[in-house]
Formats: C-alpha cells, sequence, structure tokens
C-alpha cells in the first residue's frame, strides 16, 4: 500500500492524479490528511476522486481547528497515521 500524507492545501491536483494512477495500476493507496491539508476536504470535486482510495483518514485536530462542521472522511488521530505508516510500503507526503 501507498500511504501519502498531506499537510498542505496546495496538493490537490496532484493528489487526485496520484490516486487516479493508483487505481489504474490496481495498486493499494491510503490517505492521511493533516494540518492545512484537511481544507482540501471541503471540495466535493476533491472528495469524489479520493473515493477510491482503499482508507483516507483526516486528523480530527486539525479538522476541528479549521472547521465547525462534520468531517467528511473518517475522523482520526496520528496515531492511526502511525498504523498507516507501519501498514504501507512506500510514503509520499506533501
Amino acid at each position: 500500500m501507498i500511504l501519502i500524507t498531506v499537510s498542505t492545501e496546495d496538493s490537490a491536483r496532484l493528489i487526485k492524479n496520484l490516486v487516479s494512477a493508483c487505481n489504474r495500476q490496481d495498486q493499494a493507496v491510503a490517505l492521511f490528511f493533516t494540518g492545512l491539508g484537511v481544507r482540501l476536504l471541503d471540495d466535493q470535486n476533491f472528495l469524489g476522486c479520493i473515493g477510491s482510495a482503499g482508507e483516507a483518514v483526516a486528523c480530527g485536530e486539525s479538522w476541528r481547528h479549521i472547521f465547525l462542521d462534520p468531517c467528511p472522511i473518517s475522523e482520526g488521530s496520528q496515531t492511526d497515521h502511525s498504523r498507516l505508516i507501519s501498514q504501507a510500503s512506500h510514503l509520499l507526503s506533501f
């Protein structure tokens, strides 16, 4: 599994393309959003593009720091991030 950690809101196009490429190659991919990266989750188009990821988790603390509404994907913690890292064969961070 490839784990993509997203901590910047400037990476939307890259993340969408990477998830799409992983799907075409039948490569498992998971996403963890933290810091300003959670802002990407406020875009329905972006959410549609990452819907095929095996797992997508947002740092709950980061989400609540920016938004009042419930998080549209699984809300977790840095413990979840550590779990995903331990399961990943490759790590990408943006």
